[in-house]
């Protein structure tokens, strides 16, 4: 009885390790198996994206020569289209950019010379009337000299922020038109893929 028991206690004792060390392996493997899957997972849409274009090259490369002429013209016209709209919505956004650049500008510096005028003009009546000749020549040296610095820093800044204005313009005009041509050259692909794929399935 006592050699039952103890076959018995150790049977069970080397059951509940064996279901033990099952349970672990278990966990590593799902945990493993979980890594290997999102990985082969990411390996796989890589490995489908190399193929759909190995395979987008392998049908371009195969098609005879109606379809290669059919997908040169739709490209070109797609492209010529697209080139023409991008142009004009560029100029379009440019000229009115520009127009309310300088209209902006002008209607400062207009305020700016009004101002500056009806100042000078006060002090120089003001001056004027109050001094001797000898000070009146030195005011209207100090006008004269005040009113050049002031026309030549108008002039830089008007200068400065215009091809400030320029620049960013023509960077984002540089920006967007990369982008589009991107999306547009994506789907022209895509487009000519797809048709070149229904053209094969039909001649099959």
């Amino acid at each position: 009885i006592s050699s039952i028991k103890i076959q018995a206690f150790v049977r069970g004792w080397q059951a509940r390790k064996d279901m033990t060390t099952q349970l672990r392996s278990i966990h590593i493997l799902q945990n493993a198996g979980r890594r290997f899957l999102a990985r082969l997972e990411m390996h796989r849409l890589v490995a489908a994206t190399f193929t759909l274009q190995r395979a987008a090259r392998i049908m371009i490369a195969s098609m005879h020569n109606e379809v290669k002429c059919f997908s040169a013209t739709e490209i070109q016209r797609t492209w010529r289209g697209y080139r023409a709209n991008i142009n004009f919505r560029v100029m379009v956004i440019a000229a009115a950019t520009i127009q309310a650049v300088v209209r902006d500008r002008q209607a400062s510096h207009a305020a700016n010379q009004r101002t500056a005028i009806s100042t000078l003009q006060r002090a120089a009546r003001f001056m004027l009337t109050q001094m001797h000749n000898g000070v009146r020549c030195f005011a209207a040296t100090e006008i004269q000299r005040v009113w050049k610095g002031y026309g030549v820093k108008l002039k830089f800044l008007v200068m400065a922020n215009a091809a400030t204005m320029i620049q960013a313009v023509v960077r984002g005009r540089q920006a967007s038109r990369d982008a589009a041509v991107k999306r547009t050259a994506i789907s022209t692909l895509q487009k000519a893929a797809r048709f070149m794929l229904t053209r094969i399935h039909s001649e099959v």
